[in-house]
């Protein structure tokens, strides 16, 4: 009787002990998960903003080419060089250039871009 006694009085405490190991478990998968599950998916948003970078290079170039670069007698040549580089897939280097000589022609850049 005695043994059938300690079997319940420690019962209790043990279903605590396990409910606190798995709510531990769990919290920790749930901080520890992400930061191996990120660098998977970390290429495939990088190509994705790389692609929408250099369509959205490729639609301020086309801008420029048709309502910029006609509209003086003087040819810029760094201007000239953004579109080069956007064309060659440097769109980093050149959409601050090119955002920049549509703003000085008096375009506003386009506000929802769609490739």
């Amino acid at each position: 009787m005695a043994a059938t006694a300690r079997y319940y009085t420690r019962t209790p405490a043990l279903a605590v002990d396990l409910l606190i190991g798995h709510l531990v478990k769990r919290i920790l998968l749930f901080l520890v998960a992400p930061v191996f599950v990120a660098p998977v998916f970390a290429p495939s948003i990088s190509a994705n903003a790389q692609a929408d970078d250099k369509a959205y290079c490729a639609q301020l170039a086309a801008f420029y080419r048709k309502y910029v670069q006609n509209t003086s007698r003087r040819v810029d040549v760094e201007a000239l060089a953004a579109v080069d580089d956007c064309q060659n897939g440097k769109a980093a280097t050149a959409i601050p250039v090119l955002e920049d000589r549509l703003r000085r022609g008096g375009f506003s850049l386009p506000k929802e871009f769609t490739p």
